[in-house]
C-alpha cells in the first residue's frame, strides 16, 4: 500500500528529525496503541528532559492511535516530503503519545488563518514551534534509551540463540532485538547476505515481511513510497469513507475479548512484531499440530519450525492489520470529507459574504446618489425660491416708491394749486384794494394820501404775511432767507412811515410840490417793489425747479442702483449654479473613477485566482507523474524481491497443486 506523496516540502523531514538515517529502508513493525494496559506493558523510561514521570504515564488516557506509514495519508500530513521508516522512532512515538505529524516543522505563512494580526500569527507559530521542540526531545530520549537497551541486550543473549522458553513467551519493550531476530528467519542464507542490518545509530533496513518497501525518488527530494511485496494488493486509492461496519466492530470487540495470552501483542499498548505472534502458545501449538499432520512421526529442523510458524504469523498479522488499517481508513476518511466540507462551507460563506458585501455597496451607492440628487433638486428648488423672493421684494420695494412718489407729486400739486388759487384771490383783493384806494385819493388829497398809505402799509404787511407763509409751505429750506427778506421789507417800510411823517409835518408848506414828488417817488417804489417780487419770485421758481431737478437725479440714481443690484444678484445665482454644476460633474467623475478601480481590482483578483488554480493543477499533474514513476520502480523492486523470496520457498517446502494453482493466477494478474 503506498504511502501518499507530499504537496509542498516542508522545512525539514521526519528522518532527519528522529535519527538521521538514510530514508531507503523497510518498516517491518508497525505500532498500534488502541489500549493500554498495566500489566502487559513495562515501565516506561522517565528522564528530567522529556518532562513526564511514572505517574503521568499511568494516568494517561487509553489511545486509539495506530502510528505506521499510513500515518502520512492523512490532511494534516500531506505537506510531508518524508516517512518514518524506523521501528525505534515509531515506538518512541507510541509511547509520548505523539503523532509523528506533529514533529514535522510548519512554515509562518501556515499560521495566517491562526491570528487576527502579525503579532498574534507571530505568537502562535513560536507557541508551535516551542511545543513541538519539547515533543521532538522527548522523542529522541525515548529513543536512545530503546537503543541502549537493544545494544544491553544484545550483549546479554547472542543473537541465533533461542530458548523454548524465549519462543513459549512474547517479545516486551524490554526485548526489542526480537525484530531483528524476526527479519532474519524471514530470508533465505542467499537473501540475507544481502540484507542490510541497522547499526547503532539506527540506519534503515530492508524488510521482508509483507509490508512496505521504501524508495528515494526526485532530484534531491526525499518522497518515500509503500507498496505490497510480491503486489499481492495493489495501491489503494482514495474513497468516500463510509461509517465503521458491525463486521470491523464485532472483530475488534472479539480481539479486546480474547484472554491476554491469546491476544495480538498489538492490543498490549506496545508496538509489536512477527517475532511476538511467532513465539505466542497458540501459533506454536498450530505449527506442531501442522507438522504432525503433514510430516508424521519424523524430527524437522528447528529452523524449518520458526519458518513454519513465521509464516502462520505473518497471515495472522496480515490480517490484524488489514483490520485496523480498514478501521484507521475510514476514520481518516471522515475527517478528510469533514474538512473538505468545512472548507467548501467556508467558501461558501466568504462567497456569500462578499455577495453581500458588493449587494450591500451597490444599494448604498445607489441610496447615496439618490441622496445627492435629491439634495441638488432641493437645493435649486430653494435658489430659484429665493430668487423668487428676492425678486417679489424688489418688485414690492420699487411699487412702494413709485406709490410714495406719486402720492408725493400729488400732495406737490395740491399744495401748488392751492397757492396758485391763494395768489389768485389775493391778486384780485389787491386789485379791488387799489382801484378802491384811486378812487378815495381823488375825494381829499390828505386824507387819500394818508388812507393809499395806510392802505399800501396793509397791503405790504398782507402782501408779506402771505409770501411768507407761501415760503414756509413750499420752502422748509428757505425759511431763514426768506425771514431776511421779510426783515428787509420790514426795516424799509419803518424807513418809509418815518419819511411819511417827515413829510406830513412839511406838508404844510410844500402841499403841491409834495403831492407831485410823492407821486414819483409812489410810482418808482411800486415799480421796485414790484421788480423786487418780480426777483423774488424767478429766484422761488428757480429754487424749485432745482429741487425737482434733484429729486428726479435721486429717483434716477436709485433705480440705477437697484438694477445693479438685481444684475449683480443674477451673476451671483448663475454663477453659484454654475459651481453646483461642475461640483456635481466632478463627484460623478471620481464615483465613475471609483467604481472602474473597484472593477480592475476585481477582475486582478480573479485572474490571479485564476493563476494560483493553474499553478496547482500543474502541481499536481506533476506530483502525479512523480506517484506513477515511483509506483512503477516500487513494483520493480517488490517483483524482484517476490522472486527472491520464492526461490528461497522452492529450496525449503515442496510445491502442492494449490501451490501452484495460486502461483499460476498470481501470474495471470501481475500480466
Amino acid at each position: 500500500m503506498p504511502a501518499v506523496p507530499a504537496l509542498t516540502p516542508p522545512a525539514s523531514a521526519m528522518v532527519d528529525v528522529l535519527e538521521a538515517a538514510p530514508v531507503v529502508a523497510a518498516l517491518s513493525e508497525k505500532a498500534s496503541v488502541p489500549v493500554k494496559r498495566p500489566e502487559d506493558e513495562s515501565p516506561p523510561d522517565v528522564s528530567p528532559g522529556s518532562g513526564r514521570t511514572h505517574e503521568d504515564l499511568d494516568s494517561s488516557p487509553p489511545l486509539h492511535l495506530v502510528l505506521d506509514l499510513d500515518n502520512f495519508t492523512s490532511l494534516a500530513a500531506q505537506n510531508s516530503r518524508y516517512v518514518l521508516t524506523s521501528p525505534r522512532s515509531l515506538e518512541a512515538c507510541a509511547r509520548s503519545a505523539v503523532r509523528p505529524v506533529d514533529l514535522l516543522p510548519h512554515e509562518l505563512h501556515d499560521f495566517v488563518d491562526r491570528g487576527s494580526g502579525s503579532s498574534a500569527i507571530r505568537l502562535a507559530y513560536e507557541e508551535h514551534d516551542r511545543e513541538r521542540l519539547q515533543k521532538l526531545r522527548a522523542c529522541r530520549e525515548i529513543r536512545d534509551r530503546i537503543i541502549r537497551g537493544e545494544h544491553e541486550t544484545s550483549r546479554l543473549e547472542p543473537l541465533g540463540e533461542m530458548t523454548p522458553k524465549g519462543a513459549e513467551t512474547r517479545s516486551t519493550p524490554q526485548d526489542p532485538h526480537a525484530l531483528r531476530r524476526t527479519i532474519s528467519l524471514c530470508l533465505s542464507p542467499a537473501s540475507t547476505s544481502n540484507a542490510t542490518t541497522t547499526s547503532n545509530g539506527g540506519e534503515g533496513r530492508v524488510g521482508c515481511k509483507g509490508g512496505k518497501v521504501m524508495v528515494r525518488i526526485g532530484h534531491g527530494s526525499m518522497r518515500e513510497r509503500g507498496f505490497p511485496i510480491g503486489g499481492l494488493r495493489g495501491p489503494t486509492t482514495e474513497v468516500q469513507r463510509p461509517k465503521i461496519s458491525r463486521t470491523t466492530s464485532e472483530t475488534a470487540r472479539n480481539l479486546l475479548e480474547r484472554p491476554r495470552m491469546d491476544r495480538p501483542c498489538a492490543l498490549s499498548g506496545r508496538s509489536f512484531s512477527l517475532s511476538d505472534l511467532s513465539h505466542a502458545p497458540n501459533t506454536a501449538a498450530q505449527v506442531e499440530h501442522l507438522l504432525v499432520k503433514v510430516n508424521g512421526p519424523r524430527k524437522l529442523p528447528e529452523r524449518d519450525r520458526k519458518i513454519a510458524a513465521l509464516m502462520l504469523a505473518r497471515h495472522q498479522e496480515r490480517r490484524i492489520f488489514s483490520e485496523g488499517r480498514m478501521a484507521a481508513h475510514r476514520r481518516w476518511e471522515e475527517e478528510r470529507r469533514c474538512e473538505a466540507l468545512r472548507r467548501a462551507q467556508e467558501e461558501r460563506e466568504r462567497r456569500r459574504a462578499l455577495h453581500e458585501h458588493y449587494t450591500s455597496w451597490e444599494r448604498t451607492k445607489e441610496a447615496r446618489l439618490m441622496h445627492l440628487e435629491e439634495e441638488q433638486h432641493e437645493r435649486a428648488v430653494l435658489i430659484k425660491k429665493l430668487f423668487r423672493e428676492q425678486d417679489e421684494r424688489s418688485q414690492q420695494q420699487l411699487n412702494q416708491q413709485d406709490e410714495v412718489r406719486r402720492k408725493r407729486l400729488e400732495v406737490a400739486k395740491q399744495e401748488a394749486w392751492q397757492r396758485k388759487q391763494q395768489q389768485e384771490q389775493k391778486q384780485r383783493e389787491n386789485e379791488q384794494e387799489e382801484a378802491a384806494l384811486r378812487k378815495r385819493v381823488t375825494l381829499g388829497l390828505q386824507e387819500r394820501l394818508s388812507q393809499a398809505e395806510q392802505k399800501r402799509l396793509e397791503k405790504e404787511e398782507r402782501e408779506q404775511r402771505v409770501k411768507k407763509i407761501a415760503a414756509e409751505k413750499e420752502k422748509f429750506k428757505r425759511l431763514q432767507l426768506q425771514e431776511e427778506l421779510a426783515k428787509g421789507a420790514r426795516i424799509e417800510e419803518e424807513s418809509c412811515r418815518v419819511q411819511i411823517r417827515e413829510k406830513l409835518r412839511r406838508s404844510e408848506e410844500k402841499q403841491m410840490e409834495l403831492l407831485a414828488q410823492r407821486d414819483r417817488e409812489l410810482h418808482e417804489r411800486a415799480t421796485r417793489e414790484e421788480a423786487q417780487l418780480r426777483r423774488a419770485k424767478i429766484e422761488v421758481e428757480k429754487q424749485a425747479r432745482e429741487q425737482r431737478q434733484q429729486r428726479e437725479e435721486r429717483v434716477k440714481e436709485k433705480e440705477k442702483r437697484l438694477l445693479e443690484a438685481c444684475q449683480v444678484a443674477e451673476e451671483s445665482a448663475t454663477r453659484r449654479a454654475q459651481r453646483a454644476v461642475r461640483s456635481r460633474i466632478e463627484k460623478e467623475r471620481a464615483h465613475e473613477a471609483n467604481r472602474r478601480r473597484v472593477v480592475e481590482e476585481e477582475e486582478v483578483r480573479k485572474r490571479e485566482l485564476l493563476h494560483q488554480v493553474r499553478l496547482k493543477e500543474r502541481r499536481s499533474e506533476q506530483i502525479t507523474r512523480e506517484k506513477e514513476a515511483a509506483i512503477a520502480e516500487s513494483r520493480s523492486i517488490a517483483r524482484a524481491s517476490f522472486d527472491v523470496r520464492e526461490k528461497v520457498r522452492q529450496q525449503t517446502n515442496p510445491r502442492s497443486f494449490d501451490r501452484m494453482v495460486f502461483e499460476a493466477e498470481l501470474q495471470k494478474k501481475l500480466l
